[in-house]
């Protein structure tokens, strides 16, 4: 758990600072599950789903890795049917000047997920081979 709190310190800056020097011009992003699209793309290896402070709200905590310095995540899709959501992620390129190729860039990702009209029973969130789950209704 620590390694996910140092991680999620580590992105939180570092979106901060791609934010502030990034254009906003998203018509680069691609639809993508998983590891593909320009660059090397990336690969998700541990999701978390978890309460937030607020009543019944569930998160999920994705955590993987940019197979390159080029590309990172530009935003979620959630497809819910019944109690499964699937998250499908695009990803966009940031500055192409100094791209490495053979760096890998950890990431995590936080996704306030959509529960509303879910009633009691397991919840399943997945991304390509990567999936977690949470009982609702959530405890206090």
């Amino acid at each position: 758990m620590s390694r996910l709190k140092g991680i999620l310190a580590t992105s939180v800056l570092f979106a901060l600072v791609v934010l502030a020097c990034s254009p906003s011009n998203n018509s680069l992003n691609q639809l993508v599950r998983t590891g593909t699209g320009f660059g090397k793309g990336f690969t998700i290896n541990e999701m978390e789903i978890r309460p937030t402070d607020s009543p019944n709200e569930v998160e999920a905590w994705v955590l993987g890795v940019m197979h390159d310095t080029c590309t990172r995540i530009g935003g979620v899709n959630q497809n819910r049917r019944a109690n499964v959501i699937d998250l499908d992620f695009s990803i966009r390129p940031i500055d192409t000047e100094g791209c490495e190729d053979d760096k890998i860039v950890e990431f995590i990702q936080i996704v306030v997920l959509n529960t509303d009209g879910l009633g009691d029973g397991m919840l399943f969130v997945r991304s390509g081979d990567v999936s977690g789950s949470i009982k609702l209704p959530l405890e206090n």
